[in-house]
């Protein structure tokens, strides 16, 4: 029985030689067919990837510009446009011309309205359609600006008139007679009073004077004016200095309205320049 014992176990030992030592051979070699997906996978991505995006870039930046081209402005000419008499007006005109609007659209867009003082029956839909939206609201807010500037130029040019007629009553009593004046005299009268200042109250005050010696006419209330007009209750006289007095009394002598009340004004207001060392 030790015998046959121990023959088990030499036995034992001689399977060992027959163990799997062949199938592990091929799992060894298995590896070496990866390389083959390497090279086409590595050559893939490079050639299609980044071949389009290039091609396209080019074929879109051309297409900008016809639209630079179309924003060419015409050079602005004033002896076409004329002028506002106002930075913020003529802004305007310019802006008109820029975005492609000649003197004629413009006038046919807006004139009327500027006039009334009314922007707001300008058709802003045609004026975009014209310029653009974004310049169209430049415009626009150039056009308030302007009729809010002009009408409290015109208010104030309104009162001083009326202060230098003594009242809004008496300026209003003598319209008639003013506007019945020779075409020529009625003219240099109302020039003198658009120009506003001195001149206009001078010339109201010309005007008070002949209507009140005028024999059909009946005579106005006191229209007695210490000083400046603009000066207000007060009677305070603005001062003005020489060169200043000499212009304005060329102005009067010129435009034959030097009554003895306009040069009496113009002595009071040098003499208040002498004072205050003007």
């Amino acid at each position: 029985m030790t015998e046959e014992n121990t023959m088990l176990f030499k036995k034992a030992p001689a399977v060992e030689p027959a163990a799997a030592e062949v199938p592990v051979e091929p799992v060894v070699e298995a590896p070496k067919a990866d390389p083959a997906p390497e090279s086409p996978a590595a050559e893939a991505p490079v050639a299609e990837v980044p071949a389009e995006p290039p091609v396209e870039a080019p074929s879109e930046a051309p297409a900008a510009e016809p639209a630079e081209s179309k924003e060419e402005a015409p050079e602005f000419d004033e002896g076409i446009w004329g002028t506002t008499g106002s930075e913020v007006g003529d802004s305007v005109l310019r802006l008109l011309n820029d975005g492609g609007v000649d003197p004629d659209q413009a006038k046919s867009l807006m004139y009327d309205a500027i006039q009334a003082g009314k922007p707001e029956e300008i058709d802003r839909d045609a004026l975009v359609e014209k310029v653009g939206k974004a310049r169209a609201t430049l415009i626009m807010a150039g056009v308030n600006n302007f009729v809010t500037a002009q009408a409290n130029a015109q208010a104030a040019q309104v009162a001083a008139v009326h202060e230098a007629a003594g009242s809004r009553e008496n300026w209003e009593t003598m319209l008639p007679w003013v506007n019945s004046l020779p075409a020529k005299q009625a003219a240099e009268y109302s020039d003198l009073i658009d120009q506003g200042g001195l001149q206009a109250r001078l010339a109201v005050r010309d005007l008070v004077g002949k209507y009140n010696a005028d024999p059909k006419t009946k005579s106005l209330a006191s229209t007695e004016i210490v000083g400046d007009a603009s000066a207000g209750a007060k009677g305070r006289v603005d001062g003005i200095s020489q060169s200043e007095y000499g212009r304005q009394l060329l102005i009067l002598n010129k435009r034959n309205i030097a009554t003895p009340a306009a040069l009496a004004e113009l002595k009071a207001r040098r003499a208040a320049g002498k004072k205050a060392g003007i």
